[in-house]
């Protein structure tokens, strides 16, 4: 019967069905992500890892640090188009996302869940989660 449904919907209702089943899986990797159990000692290893990252990009000049952040994203992003291979990866890179997010919450002493809620505050987070989403569903199409 559901599968019945489907092949009534026009194309362009269906690759926005689709989109947005995966935006909301999406969340729900990054979810269980964030939901990671981490020691303090994950967490503060984790952290530093991270510090460093955000030294490197601050020691860079303003457009070279911004270069570099849009590359990372632009290239995985672009990975994520890859059939089959290119979704299993990009849950991976949400699920780990996720988990950065809890270690660096759990070093600040805030619950992670909220700092993952407050993310979505922000355009950014908006438009990350949709492009993923958007490449994942042209991948599964």
């Amino acid at each position: 019967m559901a599968l019945n449904i489907w092949t009534k919907f026009p194309s362009k209702i269906k690759r926005i069905l689709t989109v947005l089943m995966f935006f909301l899986f999406s969340i729900a990797v990054t979810i269980a992500g964030v939901l990671t159990p981490l020691t303090t000692a994950e967490a503060t290893e984790i952290n530093e890892e991270l510090k460093q990252m955000q030294d490197y990009v601050s020691s860079a000049d303003m457009f070279r640090g911004t270069t570099l952040i849009f590359g990372n994203n632009f290239v995985l992003c672009l990975s994520f188009f890859i059939p089959f291979i290119g979704p299993l990866f990009g849950f991976y890179v949400l699920y780990s996302t996720g988990v950065v997010i809890a270690a660096e919450s759990i070093a600040e002493g805030i619950n992670p869940t909220l700092t993952f809620l407050l993310l979505f505050i922000f355009p950014f987070t908006w438009l990350e989660f949709l492009a993923y989403s958007a490449a994942f569903a042209q991948s599964a199409w």
